[in-house]
């Protein structure tokens, strides 16, 4: 696991879903079990968890929301773009109090930290 702390959240880098739960030491993540994820049979196509962005669930590890992408997961095709903004946009609503009526500034930042992870991943 690849993490990268930015300002105000933490870029976790993976190669599995395991790596998610092993990264914050825990069993479960946001109503996620590590069991499942263990027998789950994770593919370039199909993934137990290919994106999250959510609230630290180990404060010892991190206080910083994070988001998650699950490098297994890409393609190299337009897929691997949307993955990538999808998880921003999650982490854009929370930063902005889940205010629609910024609803400019929420797309805006989610596209701006896509493109900078986007471009750090070498996607396209």
């Amino acid at each position: 696991m690849k993490s990268i702390a930015k300002n105000k959240y933490d870029l976790l880098l993976g190669n599995s879903c395991l790596d998610l739960f092993n990264y914050y030491d825990t069993s479960y993540i946001h109503g996620l079990k590590r069991e499942d994820c263990e027998c789950y049979n994770e593919t370039s196509q199909d993934a137990y968890i290919a994106g999250m962005s959510n609230e630290s669930p180990n404060i010892l590890v991190s206080k910083n929301p994070y988001v998650f992408i699950n490098l297994s997961r890409l393609q190299g095709s337009f897929k691997d773009v949307i993955l990538v903004f999808h998880e921003f946009m999650h982490l854009s609503f929370r930063f902005h109090n889940w205010d629609v009526s910024k609803e400019e500034k929420i797309i805006t930042w989610a596209e701006k930290e896509s493109i900078k992870t986007i471009k750090q991943l070498n996607i396209i």
